[in-house]
């Protein structure tokens, strides 16, 4: 379990540099990890770019006006930079060592063969592809002659098994873009049952694993003489099979396409299936149908066999809008980098979940989730409580501020509350124009409002830390709908990471005393005319890392930033007329759009 140093990273705040040593030797099997899928397996993750801030959409992109930038939004440079706590070297998944330098891992190797297509020049074989192979860092994704470095799902599988295990690691990955279960991977069983003929994919997974184990000595000198023992197979797939043909058979194909893989590397061994969750937790339709029969092949009652052997990672609360990554390529997970490491390191948890060894960091498929940890982000102003205003400089307003102080905690105590909603003035104002709407859609559901207008994180913090909620326990509110943000500044250098870690403090208070509570945690309202608007892309950096605290369990994430945008990215007055504060429509269309997920948390059956 040996990490040291590699870097290559475009960001000043991390260093170019490049050190390695071997990985101590144990006397166990090297356990070799088989890898396939299509594109996403491939690895269209961005390590070093991500989107530009400063972008202005009604502009072409130009050197001047770049889409992404390094160090980007997205990127695995900006997660590094604007969550130490989890990704820096200290944190809960380090991806950095002190020196800011990209890890390179002496225990865990990778061999990539990828974009291996039929010859259409010579009929019978295959192109070339690309290989790939070396100590596991950043840059075993795509194919790029920019050297963007791109990743994965191996990266963050292979930070994962590497930390858990004593033996040397080798990551065998075989991926092509493009290609479908239905044809392309297309296993014999398939055949034999339902017809058609193998596929080209099935074939070229068998030779490369057999010829990178038979030429074991040339290909990682570090593992000459060692024994060999595959110990997983994972599979993250399906795009190509987002289809009403697809998914008709994706059950029945994919369930014997285990099989076959193990009647090649072993009877039982453990499978970890990534489902195709682009879209996120409302996803619908043909592609909901396709995460449905990707999770089939792990019910025991559908495939006995497969119990307590195969299971399936669902990917959906991994899912990073294009607002707050690289691109807007929803088929390659708009290229967010850090949606690729939590695909990667979900799988390799729960491969350590099949083999019984301990997997704590389960939460979204990657680090633990940082309310678990005390010491996370509590050095910033937006995370220390403060009353508002001083009753020192303003005892008026400061009484004003206590009344309302107490009406809210009374709110909270004298009903049954279900529904609970907590923001600044645009949660505020359901009370006032949004009154109508409110009556419509929440009067019968034992709903409670305490927005407070003009708030910000660290006025909130300091209402829960002095009676706010202690009313609310013994009602146990089954959802928690939390917006504030708006009003914080911040320092610009911070990439907005200080308001995001006032968010994270409230986050942790609700959780601690609402512990049974779901918390739907929505994005900062876009707010002025234009994308170019400084607080406009103020909130957008928000957003960016208020994501990254969704783990689809207790906290989720919805991103309602459209309904109040024109195509070309301007703010619509008919919905926010004084570009902000959502006017009566504007609090019906925030109603309508948050209605599926308020139906979803609560349960109901609507």
């Amino acid at each position: 379990m040996h990490r040291s140093s590699f870097a290559a990273l475009a960001l000043a705040a991390l260093s170019l540099c490049c050190t390695a040593h071997a990985a101590p030797q144990t006397q166990g099997p090297v356990k070799v990890f088989v890898l396939a899928g299509q594109s996403n397996m491939v690895g269209h993750g961005k390590a070093l770019n991500g989107r530009n801030p400063a972008f202005d959409p009604a502009q072409p992109p130009a050197a001047d006006n770049p889409s992404e930038i390094p160090g980007g939004i997205g990127g695995l440079a900006w997660a590094v930079e604007t969550m130490p706590y989890t990704y820096g070297s200290e944190g809960t998944d380090p991806l950095v060592d002190a020196e800011g330098a990209w890890l390179v891992r002496g225990d865990v190797q990778v061999h990539a063969r990828m974009e291996v297509f039929r010859n259409r020049e010579r009929p019978g074989e295959l192109t070339p592809g690309v290989t790939r192979k070396g100590p596991h860092t950043i840059g075993f994704g795509k194919a790029d002659s920019r050297d963007q470095r791109w990743i994965g799902p191996e990266y963050g599988f292979g930070h994962v098994v590497g930390d858990a295990l004593e033996e040397p690691v080798l990551l065998v990955k075989v991926a092509t873009g493009g290609t479908s279960l239905k044809f392309d991977w297309r296993s014999p069983s398939a055949v034999a049952k339902r017809g058609g003929e193998v596929g080209y994919m099935w074939t070229h997974l068998l030779a490369t694993v057999r010829q990178v184990l038979d030429d074991l000595e040339s290909g990682f000198p570090d593992l000459a003489g060692r024994s060999v023992e595959i110990a997983g197979f994972g599979w993250h797939q399906g795009w190509n099979d987002r289809t009403t043909e697809g998914v008709v058979e994706y059950e029945a194909n994919l369930a014997d396409l285990i099989h076959d893989v193990r009647s090649e590397f072993g009877a039982t061994l453990p499978v970890v299936v990534a489902n195709t969750g682009i879209g996120g937790p409302d996803l619908d339709g043909v592609g909901l149908q396709l995460v449905e029969a990707q999770g089939a092949v792990a019910d025991p009652a559908r495939h006995p066999e497969h119990a307590g052997n195969v299971v399936v990672v669902d990917t959906r609360p991994m899912y990073r809008d294009a607002a707050v990554s690289p691109s807007g390529f929803g088929y390659h997970w708009n290229h967010n980098g850090v949606a690729h490491y939590r695909i990667g390191a979900g799988m390799g948890r729960a491969w350590l979940t099949l083999v019984g060894l301990p997997a704590e960091r389960t939460a979204r498929g990657g680090a633990k989730m940082p309310w678990t940890n005390p010491g996370y982000a509590t050095d910033v102003p937006a995370t220390r409580a403060q009353s508002r205003p001083d009753p020192d400089e303003s005892p008026d307003s400061w009484t004003l501020w206590m009344k309302h102080h107490e009406d809210r905690k009374r709110w909270c105590e004298e009903q049954p509350v279900d529904l609970l909603m907590i923001g600044d003035s645009i949660v505020f104002r359901w009370s006032r124009v949004g009154r109508p709407v409110w009556e419509e859609y929440y009067a019968d559901r034992n709903a409670v409002n305490i927005g407070s207008s003009g708030d910000r994180t660290e006025h909130m913090l300091w209402h829960f830390q002095h009676g706010g909620l202690d009313g609310m326990a013994e009602h146990d509110p089954k959802l928690v709908v939390l917006m504030i943000g708006t009003n914080n500044r911040g320092a610009p250098e911070r990439q907005g990471a200080d308001t995001a870690y006032g968010v994270l403090a409230l986050l942790k208070e609700i959780h601690a005393r609402l512990p049974d509570s779901k918390i739907l945690l929505l994005a900062i309202f876009p707010r002025g005319d234009a994308p170019t608007d400084e607080g406009r892309r103020r909130n957008d950096r928000v957003n960016a890392i208020l994501q990254e605290f969704a783990d689809g369990e207790t906290v989720h994430w919805l991103d309602l930033s459209g309904v109040f945008l024109n195509r070309d990215g301007t703010l619509r007055r008919d919905l926010l007329p004084d570009g902000l504060h959502p006017g009566e429509e504007g609090f019906r269309a925030w109603a309508e759009a948050m209605e599926p997920a308020i139906v979803r948390l609560l349960g109901e059956a609507r």
